[in-house]
């Protein structure tokens, strides 16, 4: 049922499907005669099945939401496992297998399942060469997700209803955070050379089974074990960095301060590939660009950049606009933008300009997609001819698309 507060002086109208149940306030002395006071109402009223219903507003309050269960959740409902609450990762377990299904290291974060997890993905899904049907398999009462790396896989063991994509990101950073320690290469051979390192940092990225900071600038502030470290890098200090807690809780955490180079380098990478799908008679059915930007950065200092990508999008001014005609009259729209944490999205909010702090080193600064004007490079006119019953000629051939420069 639904609570409702209610306040009243003497007297309560009383419905006959309602349960009233009131806290009177102490007895007064017989020999003075006090005002009436105004006393507390719970009544308990049948509410509909909605679930998501707010519950009707006390005087002089805003609405109340449901009242929380036990541990702060949300209150779950008793239809069935399709209600049930969805956690963000809450691992219980990670394991780094190689191809073999030898266990190279492994970690426990919870005690809500066995040492021998393992076993039962070895069987299921290793020995039965299911491991490229679905990254996401139940076996039991536990879900199963893992990820081929070069020639290891990672798998992580989940007992509820977990985020599986929030699973697969924290992954995906946690290998980048290891490539950042091992030089830039993660494989069975590099594991084992650095376990010890890598069960120091599995301690740090993930706490009781829920992601913790993956950030390889803000760890190698306090775990400080060399690796194989870019020539263009400055040279690393024994001393340690005294500011290391104000840099882990502060604005620009994904850099330290007091870098300094004796050149100061930026180097910039744009990724772009075309995903086309063609029928039968070569009429193009759908076709989108996705791109990423990839920086370099070996800079001094705390700098300030700022990045254009074209003058379509406000970069420059109206007049320089004007006077440089368009070789278009579209403009370029770029969908599911998204940037990398360094970037101040009201500025370009404000001014559609990427401007950003970088981090120290290589990382990606955006991603996008291109769905609308897309101009192919290149058509693929594919011509097969049967020379027999066992012979097949395959002809490939490769033109440039022309386009019309009116269009």
């Amino acid at each position: 049922g639904r609570f409702i507060l209610e306040n009243t002086h003497e007297k309560a109208l009383l419905d006959g499907e309602d349960d009233l149940c009131s806290c009177l306030p102490p007895p007064r002395s017989t020999k003075t005669r006090a005002p009436p006071i105004p006393f507390l109402l719970l009544t308990v009223r049948r509410a509909p099945s909605a679930p998501d219903r707010p519950l009707r507003p006390v005087a002089g309050g805003a609405p109340r939401n449901r009242a929380p269960v036990k541990g702060g959740g949300p209150r779950r409902s008793s239809r069935g496992a399709g209600d049930a609450e969805t956690m963000p990762v809450a691992a219980s377990a990670i394991y780094f297998l190689n191809l073999r299904g030898d266990v190279l290291i492994n970690r426990l974060y919870r005690d809500d399942v066995g040492g021998n997890m393992v076993d039962a993905f070895r069987m299921h899904i290793m020995q039965t060469k299911e491991l490229g049907t679905c990254p996401v398999r139940q076996i039991g009462g536990c879900s199963f997700l893992y990820m081929r790396i070069s020639n290891v896989y990672i798998v992580i063991v989940v007992s509820s209803n977990a985020n599986v994509s929030c699973a697969f990101k924290f992954v995906v950073e946690a290998v980048a955070l290891f490539k950042s320690y091992f030089g830039g290469t993660f494989d069975e051979d590099a594991i084992r050379n650095n376990f010890v390192l890598i069960y120091e940092l599995l301690d740090e990225i993930m706490d009781f089974g829920y992601p913790q900071n993956l950030s390889p600038e803000i760890l190698k502030l306090y775990i400080t074990q060399e690796g194989v470290r870019s020539p263009f890098s400055s040279k690393p200090s024994d001393k340690p960095v005294p500011n290391a807690t104000l840099q882990v809780t502060g604005a620009v955490g994904w850099r330290r301060e007091g870098l300094v180079y004796k050149k100061n380098e930026v180097f910039l990478d744009i990724v772009e590939s075309v995903n086309l799908l063609m029928s039968s008679k070569g009429s193009v059915l759908r076709c989108d660009v996705t791109g990423k930007i990839l920086m370099k950065c070996f800079l001094s200092g705390m700098p300030d950049l700022k990045l254009g990508l074209n003058d379509k999008i406000g970069l420059e001014k109206e007049a320089q606009l004007k006077s440089r005609p368009s070789k278009s009259g579209k403009t370029i729209e770029l969908d599911d933008v998204t940037f990398h944490q360094c970037v101040n999205l009201t500025r370009f909010n404000s001014e559609k300009t990427v401007s950003f702090v970088p981090p120290d080193g290589e990382f990606e600064l955006m991603k996008y997609r291109i769905t609308e004007g897309v101009n192919l490079p290149f058509r693929v006119l594919p011509t097969i001819k049967e020379l027999g019953r066992t012979r097949m000629e395959i002809n490939v051939k490769v033109s440039k698309y022309i386009y019309s420069v009116t269009s």
